[in-house]
């Protein structure tokens, strides 16, 4: 498009810039697509990020096996891909990734290369969760990805075998590769998943009972926001018409929500500390060695149970060693030690034979900590009744394990009915096409995640305001051709009261209070 310069980039060779040798593929570039944040408006995580780069290829240097490629080598997976935009003397970064793929189309010339966010990397990062209380989203989701092996979005940041720590880089922590905002809720016990969990698993859970947004942004961090985000989103950033953008009004009823149920789980909380896991058989370790197990709290029933404050295992207490597997051998208990890191429903042990002998754990070894218990289920509902008597039952079914508390089940199924009861116009998705004026040229590339639009369809007789949840771009023909498609979500339909705003101000006149 005019005056616009698009740049994707590729750090092939892995030093956290994009100015090296081949790094540039502008020249090559035939296409290039990206899609980033919720597919689903009412969905609160977002979809897997991606890219897909059409690249003109006639000599084969995009081409993995091509072993006189002066990229050979480098053309391989988790290389950091990067598209950029600058216009008007801003420059904007629109896609952060990794190359995923490469699929060469040598009779077309051509080699497409697939890229892949953060969202994939924490998709298959299996993560360990220790029962945690009182704790809001934020924490939950810093927990989850501090257990990633290697953190998204990180440039300049150390990397075993690759740079001089504290010369060249240093260690990352959270707020390198992800914006948390405080959560409005307050979840009495975390960690109740059946063993390990994947890291984006845990994440979509805590923002679901938050009811607040977590995605991908256009640099690869992992951004939450909680419940209040978009309700404090005031300004709108655009504003278009059906002359301007290709969009469709509908009035199918597909938001309304006249009929709540929660799905909450209270537990119930031991008083003392009692044995969360028994060794079933002696345990073999030969002399100067150690050997680690996954130990998997149960009841006594057999139930899995989460162990909250799990004591590491003391010699005599919780284990004794014997020379021969039976017990009847002379005592080893004190050539063996132990060291233990705990999860929610379950622990790692590795014990260590610092005998000259072999030595048997023997059975009856045991983990202890306070029981927590999921009594299984509960169901609380919240309804309209004149909404149902009028438009139908349009209910809204939520299974939120992280919301213990009935009474928080039941706020939350209120505001879902009250924010969803009377049916109402709305636009899903919006498309636009840059090149059409200088205006919509700055909204396709300046608008993202998190803006909020109005839409004006002056037959249709709706003008509503939304905000942007997701985005899909496609570029061709050299960049003269730019279209978007954004996901949008209605803001919602309930004035909300904000402190020292006039006309929201007035608290149970023109205002409710915000769940």
């Amino acid at each position: 498009m005019p005056g616009i310069i698009y740049s994707v980039q590729i750090d092939w060779d892995d030093d956290g810039s994009f100015d090296g040798p081949g790094e540039a593929l502008d020249r090559d570039v035939i296409a290039v697509e990206w899609a980033l944040g919720l597919d689903d408006p009412a969905d609160v995580a977002a979809a897997e990020s991606w890219a897909m780069i059409t690249l003109r290829d006639p000599a084969g240097h995009y081409m993995p096996e091509n072993t006189s490629s002066p990229l050979y080598g480098s053309l391989v997976p988790r290389k950091k891909v990067r598209i950029t935009s600058t216009y008007g003397g801003v420059t904007r970064t629109h896609f952060t990734g990794w190359t995923e793929s490469f699929t060469p189309h040598p009779d077309r010339r051509t080699v497409a290369i697939r890229c892949t966010g953060v969202e994939a990397l924490l998709r298959r990062a299996e993560v360990f969760l220790p029962t945690a209380t009182d704790q809001t989203a934020d924490a939950v989701i810093a927990a989850a990805l501090d257990q990633v092996a290697y953190p998204p979005a990180i440039s300049g940041y150390w990397l075993l075998g690759t740079a001089r720590l504290g010369l060249d880089t240093r260690l990352p922590d959270t707020t390198t590769y992800a914006d948390l905002e405080r959560g409005r809720a307050v979840f009495a016990y975390v960690g109740g998943w059946r063993g390990g969990v994947s890291a984006w698993e845990a994440i979509r859970a805590v923002t679901q009972a938050e009811r607040g947004l977590c995605f991908v942004d256009r640099a690869g961090r992992v951004i939450f926001w909680n419940r209040h985000h978009l309700l404090q989103t005031l300004t709108v950033a655009a504003s278009l018409d059906e002359r301007e953008a290709n969009f469709t009004v509908t009035h199918d009823g597909a938001d309304m929500v006249n009929h709540a149920v929660i799905t909450c789980h209270p537990r119930e909380v031991g008083s003392s500390p009692e044995p969360l896991w028994t060794l079933a058989a002696p345990l073999a370790i030969p002399p100067g060695e150690a050997r680690t197990i996954r130990a998997r709290f149960t009841a006594d029933d057999g139930e899995r149970v989460i162990g909250l404050n799990p004591i590491t295992p003391a010699a005599g207490t919780d284990y004794t060693a014997s020379s021969t597997p039976d017990g009847s051998g002379a005592d080893r208990t004190g050539t063996i030690t132990v060291t233990m890191d705990a999860a929610a429903s379950s622990a790692v042990l590795t014990f260590t034979n610092h005998g000259t002998t072999t030595a048997y754990v023997l059975p009856g070894a045991q983990v202890r900590g306070i029981r927590v218990v999921d009594r299984g289920p509960a169901d609380v509902t919240y309804a309209d009744s004149a909404s149902i008597t009028r438009y139908g039952r349009r209910t809204l079914g939520l299974n939120l394990p992280l919301i213990a508390d009935p009474v928080e089940a039941g706020r939350l199924a209120r505001h879902l009915v009250v924010e969803g009861k009377n049916p109402r116009g709305s636009v899903r998705t919006v498309t636009l096409r840059g090149e059409a004026n200088a205006d919509i040229r700055a909204a396709v590339l300046a608008q993202a995640i998190g803006s909020r639009i109005r839409l004006t369809d002056s037959r249709a007789g709706h003008s509503s305001e939304y905000h942007i949840v997701g985005e899909r771009h496609m570029l061709r023909h050299g960049g003269t051709a730019h279209q978007v498609t954004w996901t949008l979500r209605a803001v919602s339909p309930v004035a909300y009261w904000r402190l020292g705003v006039a006309g929201a101000g007035e608290l149970g006149q023109q205002t409710t209070l915000a769940y």
